[in-house]
């Protein structure tokens, strides 16, 4: 497709606007069967979480003070900052047969932006585990976004349980086009090479 043809991501008076949101994201996946008793399940465990003020709110300032007006509504309430800045349901198309594919069939993403406060990162690594555990309990082996935070999916014993055989396979291929171990780093050797029997690449 042209460049032109995608949708874009945010806007603000029908121009494209950069995303400049500096925040911490959680990304799980689970089957797409599962979607409704999924949706389901996150709306349980985040009940008590706090979320920001939502964005599609209008910005305006009244002297030094901003305040944050609804859309259409005329309400006005002063901007909220929680844990949560958004939440996104994505239906992602699966079957790539990719080795560590964290959707092997079509699957129910379940994205999480929090707030973005370094200091926060301790309960935000606790409420995503909240959310892990949960989907783990009722739908089986969960999968997540490699690039985003997973601590109980990405522990290496259940990395290994989760990915089988197409694990393994990545592991070897490190090995061939990577034998010093020059592109991994902690995080990495802890979380695909912990259970290895390769001394280089077990040593942390």
């Amino acid at each position: 497709k042209p460049w032109y043809d995608g949708l874009t991501l945010t806007m603000n008076e029908c121009q494209e606007t950069s995303m400049t949101i500096v925040d911490l994201q959680a990304e799980l996946f689970v089957p797409l069967v599962y979607a409704c008793d999924a949706i389901r399940t996150v709306w349980e465990t985040t009940q008590n979480w706090t979320f920001s003020s939502p964005w599609g709110y209008v910005e305006r300032r009244q002297g030094k003070e901003l305040i944050i007006e609804i859309d259409g509504t005329g309400e006005v309430l002063a901007p909220q900052k929680g844990l949560v800045d958004a939440m996104e349901f994505r239906q992602v198309k699966g079957g790539d047969n990719g080795w560590l594919s964290p959707h092997p069939v079509d699957s129910l993403g379940i994205h999480i932006s929090f707030n973005g406060d370094e200091t926060l990162r301790p309960l935000v690594l606790k409420r995503v585990s909240e959310i892990e555990r949960a989907l783990k309990t009722k739908f089986g082996a969960v999968r997540a976004h490699w690039g985003k935070l997973a601590p109980l999916t990405f522990a290496p014993k259940n990395v290994e349980k989760v990915y089988g055989e197409g694990f393994k396979q990545f592991r070897q291929l490190c090995k061939v086009h990577d034998p010093k171990g020059k592109f991994l780093n902690r995080h990495m050797r802890q979380m695909l090479f912990e259970h290895d029997e390769s001394p280089l690449y077990a040593k942390l």
